[in-house]
């Protein structure tokens, strides 16, 4: 199976009218993609808005580890091993008159041990791509693809990633920043015997880069090759989904 191939056939039993988007990394740049400011720190961008360049314009977008939008996304896409400091305080309390605070933590002790468990997988390559799939010829160097869907679309996939899994948690949760559940959980659960869907973009701070019905879906490359692989044989070409496929396309 081909990226093309994966695309349509994703597109014909989720009505896709966006191409996935497959995250991949090079040691060279790619010319004309969207890539965020330098300096993270006091010209924040979030790295996910670059998703809407790739998704609806289909250009690329590109990032280093001097061009991430923030430190945050530097950690979650590979291209920095530390955070920025006093993030424990960011993600809960804040510092008055010096740092607000997001408030996604009741404590900084919370946030401290939430971050001890986000150790994610180090960059293979200098660049961090985000690419339309179906502009590619081969799956070489694509290590996470994923979706932006509706919750219909979602319930597609992870009934699908389900199909492949007698674990009732074969899709997961956590908590993360969006570009957390789109890439830096995806990429870890590439490690695994046993790769676990990721849902996501539940994250305040991320949600103004995409639409207000969509949500998130991605997996290791491995994962969602079978689960292309699998469509025909799967609930798909049931008459419970064509209802919901109905209501879907329109």
């Amino acid at each position: 199976m081909t990226p093309k191939e994966m695309t349509e056939s994703f597109r014909r039993a989720l009505c896709l009218t966006d191409s996935p988007i497959a995250v991949l990394y090079r040691d060279e740049p790619v010319e004309g993609a969207w890539m965020p400011a330098a300096d993270g720190i006091t010209r924040h961008v979030c790295a996910l808005a670059g998703l809407q360049a790739v998704v609806k314009q289909g250009r690329w977008a590109c990032f280093d580890k001097d061009h991430t939008g923030c430190p945050g996304g530097a950690k979650y896409l590979g291209l920095a091993k530390t955070v920025r400091e006093g993030l424990e305080y960011f993600l809960s309390t804040g510092i008055p008159g010096q740092m607000e605070g997001e408030r996604y933590k009741k404590t900084p002790e919370i946030a401290a041990a939430t971050l001890t468990q986000t150790d994610f997988p180090a960059a293979t390559a200098k660049y961090c791509i985000f690419a339309p799939l179906d502009q590619l010829d081969s799956f070489d160097g694509v290590e996470v693809i994923a979706f932006l869907v509706t919750p219909d679309q979602l319930s597609g996939l992870f009934t699908l990633a389900n199909f492949l899994s007698a674990d009732q948690n074969a899709v997961i949760a956590p908590f993360a920043a969006g570009c957390g559940t789109l890439v830096g959980e995806p990429r870890r659960q590439a490690l695994s015997d046993d790769p676990k869907g990721v849902i996501g973009m539940f994250d305040p701070s991320a949600r103004p880069c995409v639409l207000p019905d969509t949500l998130s879906f991605a997996g290791p490359t491995k994962l969602i090759l079978a689960m292309a692989e699998s469509i025909d044989e799967s609930f798909v070409i049931t008459p419970t989904w064509e209802k919901v496929k109905k209501r879907m396309c329109g």
